[in-house]
């Protein structure tokens, strides 16, 4: 059985977790190991619904099957999806390792958050001897950063530099939050600060922007420093100061640590320190690495606008190959048919995976799409595999990937949640992409991939409705038959087809006897009776693709083509004795009859269609008097 090592991270944890899998895969590229990465795009501002969505798949691996399980529980944005993730793994007794932050009963492997944010303040107390300081902080809860602010106060508090509560400003590693509290720093009464700490590189970035925005200039008016060393700050004017953090180092350690709990039976310790990069932010002359930062930034961005074009694009082509299916049923082979050919975002080992309420709730509610995790059996709706594209009705979950073999090499299989806010549609799986995580173009993918499962839904539901909204506009309630303005609009336009094909059509008119008589004597619901039972018979007689229509109160109309011109006569036989039959089996309180007429309509004669039915009327009553006459002799 080939190793299998998951992680489960969030996408936003951009370039943490891209370094991170940068050391996970050079241990397990060197020992064949496969990673699976259940991949989640949560955060604090989204709604309990979409996160919700979010987290489904971390409900999907069977965590036994792995060799362990990396963690990285900050990413999440949820400190109680991370809490019942850690006691999942406690109780089960999985290996697990945390990245970053400790977490009870797990191994744990992480960067010294104190002791890096100490270099970074000390230098800035020493250095550039600063006497107020203001604090960008993340989640209240988050100890990632409550680790770098106690550094930070403990550094402070020993060079005298004055850091106040209310110069601390917990953001949720928000952009918007950053930017908030950044023009509450610019606008206070106090003047500025000597400097800004912040928490992370994207709230560093914020901050200088926003008061550059508003006047000032960086590092003249204000230092600003971040955490994190992300390659942006680099090229960005000014070049933020910040920590590297040995992400790589981290990720090659927490994969070494999974195999070191199966050998002692123990959990794990590692930690690291981060190390400080000037930048000129804080004031500090550069060495030269912002220039050729932004030069290569300048080529990046050309790059990612083409190639936002092309993705722009792809999406846009698989929602219209996703609305070419005309029905659920169809869905498979039309997205077969798109993949097949058109894969050059997702690759080869690519496969979309549905919950088999998707198409159940196509045509009803939305409560099994909302019920968490993923059930035994799932749908294959496409899975490429060797530019090779099928499906499978019936997918063991358990097996996660369809086309998984245990190969040669090391391999990492991103696999991320596919829904709409908490309507859980199934899984999506993508190998070897780390690229795509990297520059975040998976997050909007997803996102459209999940819109448009939803549209497709919408769509669904609108054209079953309006289909039955038609068939009762065209249909008579009680009969199930069509009615007049079903005479109207399919009888007529069948007759007129087969007046340009010269094919010869049966019109035969059946009216119910003494119906009235069953009215007064025994009400309408019996009366009713009578006509349902003799609708249902008409259904049960006629040929499948011939059409009948309640004409009237207690009159049908029976339409059909005479392809191969069957016994007209015996059909109407059929029909009266089989009326009567079956209300003697239904036992009704009075005698059950129905008298017809009919004849065949002539393509080459100038009658229309009206005028055959006045005609078969016609028969139909001399037929009614008939029997009347013999039944009285």
């Amino acid at each position: 059985m080939k190793k299998k090592i998951a992680v489960i991270a969030n996408g936003w944890y951009n370039r943490g977790l891209t370094d991170i899998m940068k050391g996970i895969t050079a241990y397990t590229g060197q020992r064949g190991i496969d990673v699976f990465l259940f991949l989640t795009y949560s955060t604090f501002r989204e709604s309990v619904e979409y996160n919700d969505g979010e987290f489904n798949i971390h409900r999907l691996p069977d965590y036994d099957d792995y060799d362990g399980v990396i963690f990285i529980p900050d990413s999440l944005s949820s400190p109680k999806e991370a809490e019942r993730l850690r006691s999942e793994f406690v109780k089960n007794r999985i290996r697990a390792v945390s990245v970053g932050t400790p977490m009870e009963g797990l191994s744990y492997v992480s960067c010294n958050n104190y002791e890096s944010m100490r270099i970074i303040c000390e230098h800035l107390a020493k250095e550039h001897e600063i006497k107020r300081a203001a604090f960008i902080a993340g989640h209240r809860d988050n100890a990632e950063s409550n680790e770098r602010l106690n550094g930070c106060r403990d550094v402070f508090e020993k060079y005298g530099v004055s850091l106040e509560d209310k110069d601390v400003f917990y953001c949720n590693w928000e952009y918007e939050a950053v930017v908030k509290a950044a023009k509450k720093i610019g606008s206070d009464k106090r003047g500025l600060p000597d400097a800004i700490i912040c928490a992370n590189d994207v709230g560093a970035m914020a901050v200088c922007a926003t008061l550059e925005d508003m006047g000032y200039s960086i590092p003249k008016d204000i230092k600003v420093t971040g955490y994190d060393n992300m390659y942006l700050t680099r090229a960005y004017s000014p070049s933020i100061t910040t920590m590297s953090q040995p992400y790589e180092e981290m990720g090659y350690g927490s994969a070494e640590a999974i195999y070191e709990m199966a050998e002692s039976g123990e959990c794990v310790t590692k930690n690291s320190i981060s190390k400080l990069i000037i930048g000129e932010s804080c004031g500090c002359a550069h060495d030269g690495a912002a220039v050729s930062a932004r030069k290569k930034l300048a080529q990046e961005n050309f790059l990612t606008a083409e190639n936002n074009i092309i993705f722009e694009r792809t999406s846009i082509d698989i929602e219209n190959a996703l609305f070419r299916s005309k029905s659920y049923e169809e869905l498979p082979s039309v997205l077969q048919e798109y993949f097949r050919s058109n894969h050059e975002y997702e690759r080869d080992g690519f496969a979309i995976v549905l919950k088999h309420a998707y198409a159940q709730n196509i045509y009803s509610d939305d409560t099994d799409l909302k019920e968490m995790g993923y059930g035994k059996s799932m749908k294959v709706v496409v899975a490429l595999s060797k530019n090779k594209a099928y499906g499978i009705d019936d997918f063991e979950v358990q097996k996660l990937i369809p086309h998984y073999k245990n190969s040669k090499g090391s391999h990492v299989y991103v696999i991320s949640s596919l829904h709409s806010r908490n309507n859980i549609f199934g899984y999506v799986i993508m190998k070897d992409v780390m690229d795509h995580v990297e520059d975040r173009s998976l997050y909007a993918y997803m996102s459209r991939l999940g819109e448009s499962f939803e549209k497709y839904r919408k769509i669904m539901r609108l054209d079953q409705v309006n289909t039955r909204l038609r068939e009762l506009s065209v249909k008579d309630s009680l009969t199930g038959l069509y009615n007049r303005y079903g005479y109207d609009s399919v009888i007529k336009k069948r007759y007129e087809n087969d007046l340009l094909r010269s094919e010869k059509d049966a019109v035969i008119f059946v009216d119910i006897n003494r119906l009235k008589y069953i009215n007064d004597t025994f009400g309408h619901l019996q009366g009713d009776m009578a006509i349902r039972t003799i609708g249902t018979v008409i259904n049960e007689c006629i040929p499948k693709e011939w059409v009948a229509i309640r004409y009237g109160g207690d009159e049908f109309l029976i339409f059909g083509a005479l392809k191969e011109e069957p016994n007209v006569d015996y059909l109407c036989e059929r029909l009266i004795s089989t009326i009567e039959k079956r209300g003697e089996e239904l036992r009704l309180p009075y005698k059950l009859s129905a008298s017809c007429g009919h004849l065949i309509t002539d393509p080459s004669g100038d009658l229309t269609l009206e005028q055959y039915v006045e005609t078969a009327d016609k028969y139909m009553y001399e037929n009614k008097r008939r029997s009347y006459l013999e039944q009285q002799q």
